[in-house]
């Protein structure tokens, strides 16, 4: 009798894991993410553009002696900038200057 019963619930284990492996159901999914590119390149010519990712990068030549500046005087250096062909999206640009130095408060910039 202690047999039939043993046996009885090795039947209804069995059974019992049938039914739960019917009942299970799993999907999966896969995707690829990547990354743009984005480069901003200056020109002091206006003709020959490339990056430079450290400081101090270019240097502008002015059209007058910068170190001898005077209240009113005007001066200027152009600088051209633009994105790099391999670039992927289009640039928001934000301008900041940081400028050294006892005259740096009192000079300006514009475009």
């Amino acid at each position: 009798m202690l047999l039939a019963i043993l046996a009885g619930g090795v039947v209804l284990g069995v059974g019992t894991a049938v039914t739960l492996a019917v009942w299970n159901d799993s999907e999966f999914a896969t995707g690829t993410f990547s990354s743009g590119q984005f480069d901003l390149e200056g020109s002091i010519d206006g003709d020959t553009f490339d990056s430079s990712p450290d400081s101090p990068g270019k240097t502008l030549t002015f059209e007058l002696d910068a170190d001898t500046l005077s209240p009113g005087a005007v001066v200027y250096a152009p600088f051209a900038v633009q994105l790099s062909a391999d670039s992927d999206y289009a640039a928001a640009v934000t301008l900041a200057q940081s400028i050294a130095g006892t005259i740096g408060e009192s000079l300006t910039y514009s475009l």
